[in-house]
Order: structure tokens, then sequence, then C-alpha cells
């Protein structure tokens, strides 16, 4: 539990760190590992039967219960935002490049912002509900000083 928390926050701080270096696709990328990890351990930790899905099929897996409904629906709507950005780099590189690019900078920076709010709300989320599958063993001796 403490490793993945480490890992977590590593992940974190990659995407400010990348963001602020400019490197929006690069944060994209690293935005749906972390929410694509924190679904897939939540959902294979309660029972789900998973064989290498997608993040679409990750999003749509999701119990209605399980989490706000309306942050996984944001997650969805910022998927489809994802994959526009992630795609769209080329086109942006072929048409009109001057303008392209500018747009492109603009759709890739918003997406980017909008994923690392999604990323820390997600990993909250998951390290609060990991609480109730992850195993714990505490020590059954105290310590008296």
């Amino acid at each position: 539990m403490k490793q993945r928390h480490q890992a977590y926050q590593a992940a974190l701080e990659q995407i400010n760190k990348v963001m602020i270096d400019g490197y929006f696709l690069e944060a994209i990328a690293l935005e749906e590992c972390s929410i694509s990890n924190c679904l897939f351990n939540y959902l294979q930790n309660t029972g789900a039967k998973l064989n290498s899905p997608s993040f679409y099929l990750l999003v749509k897996s999701m119990p209605q219960h399980s989490v706000d409904s309306f942050l996984i629906e944001r997650i969805n709507h910022w998927r489809d935002a994802r994959n526009i950005a992630i795609h769209g780099f080329i086109f942006s590189r072929s048409e009109g490049f001057s303008q392209s690019r500018e747009d492109f900078h603009r759709l890739s920076k918003a997406t980017a912002e909008e994923g690392a709010t999604y990323c820390k709300e997600i990993v909250s989320w998951y390290e609060v509900e990991c609480v109730s599958f992850i195993k714990h063993q505490f020590s059954t001796q105290r310590r008296l000083h």
C-alpha cells in the first residue's frame, strides 16, 4: 500500500513537472496511466474479470455505486478529449501548420490540465477505497515505552 501511494505521488509530481515544461502529451499519457491503474486495481480487487482492458472498458466497467458517478462521467468525457489530443498531433502538423499548431497546443494544454484534476481525484478516491480490500497486517504486540 505504501509503495503504491508513493508511486501515485511520484506520478502526480511528474505530471506537474512535465506540464510546467510544456510537455502536455506526456502529461496526458501519465494521467491516463494513473487513472487506468486506479480503475484496474479497484475492479480487479472487487471481483471483476479483466483481460487487458482498454481505458474505455475500464471506465465503462466501473459500477455506478462504487465511485462518484459524476467523476466517472467526467473522466469518460476527458477520455474523448484525450483521444483528440493524442491522435490529433499528426493532423495538426499537416493542416495549416501555424494555426493548427497553436490550436493543438491550446487543446493539449487544456486536456492535460483537466486530466491532472481527474487524476488527483481518482487517486484520492482509490486510496480511500483500497482500505476495504487491501490486506492489512497489524502487529499484535504493543510496545510500551
